[in-house]
């Protein structure tokens, strides 16, 4: 992503809970576009609790998630189209089949969870 692109999504989400929450870690990770989305998170074998991990979607859907291969609990977080919070998981251990937005979302977040450290 480029810093245009980085500072229009500043502008659009700047009082959104997304921009809120990812505003809490000194970094964010982007992944886009099908491989990105699809590797996700299976790429690390860990993960820094200062690092927000955010999947950025081309629409709006009722999106699932899993943690079927990882070596880590997460939380994950789903956003819709506004930046709004639709939904939210705490420590996802691993091996889990399926985690649901339940909700129409076009962002979604992973970290490090806290709850298993």
């Amino acid at each position: 992503m480029n810093y245009i692109n980085n500072y229009l999504t500043e502008l659009f989400f700047k009082d959104s809970d997304l921009s809120k929450f990812l505003s809490t870690f000194d970094k964010v990770v982007t992944f886009e576009g099908e491989k990105d989305t699809t590797l996700g998170l299976l790429r690390y074998k860990k993960i820094s609790l200062k690092t927000a991990y955010l999947f950025k979607f081309k629409e709006e859907t009722i999106l699932s998630f899993h943690t079927m291969g990882m070596k880590f609990n997460i939380d994950i977080y789903f956003f819709n189209s506004d930046g709004s919070m639709v939904s939210s998981y705490k420590n996802c251990e691993p091996e889990k089949r399926l985690i649901s937005s339940k909700l129409p979302a076009m962002y979604v977040v992973e970290v490090l969870s806290k709850e298993n450290l």
